[in-house]
């Protein structure tokens, strides 16, 4: 009988440990989605690339704007990405450190930016995320043939607004 409880008792100590759950790991979004999730946790809202581009706009700049999200977004059904890089021509590819757009001066960093917009009903407000100087936050940036891709999880980003969560992870896995 001792010996039925100690590997009932063992089975039920490995199940707890194995089935535990970890919230520090998400995986990056299916390919061509980016998500934003609020600190707050409001859910996590999910974007699909309609078009994604790569432009010289004073930086270099990937931008990919999201398809119509009929569930709406955080407060929208639109949203756009953009990475910009301080670079002279495409960026090449390897890792980047994330910092905020107005301190981009080394070739090897990238600041962040996502704007979701409008309601299901209407054009509503904007909302701004963007990605705050310092942390050791770093990108996955690929180019190749021409065509750029990137590749992030859990960045935190920044509100500019007054309401709603100030903080929020962004996830995304995008190329063109």
């Amino acid at each position: 009988m001792k010996r039925l409880i100690i590997l009932v008792m063992g089975a039920w100590i490995g199940c707890l440990s194995s089935c535990k759950k970890d919230d520090n790991k998400v995986s990056a979004p299916t390919n061509n989605t980016w998500q934003v999730t609020p600190d707050d946790k409001v859910g996590t809202q999910v974007y699909k690339t309609k078009t994604i581009v790569l432009r010289t706009n004073i930086k270099q700049v990937l931008e990919a704007t999201s398809e119509d999200n009929p569930g709406g977004g955080i407060n929208g059904t639109r949203s756009s990405i953009t990475l910009s890089f301080p670079t002279v021509g495409p960026p090449p590819s390897g890792t980047y450190k994330v910092t905020a757009y107005d301190k981009l001066t080394n070739t090897d960093q990238v600041s962040i930016a996502i704007i979701t917009s409008g309601t299901i009903s209407n054009s509503g407000p904007n909302v701004y995320w963007f990605s705050p100087e310092g942390g050791n936050q770093t990108i996955s940036y690929k180019f190749e043939d021409g065509k750029a891709s990137a590749v992030f999880k859990n960045i935190v980003m920044n509100q500019n607004g007054s309401t709603g969560p100030t903080t929020a992870k962004i996830s995304a896995n995008i190329s063109q």
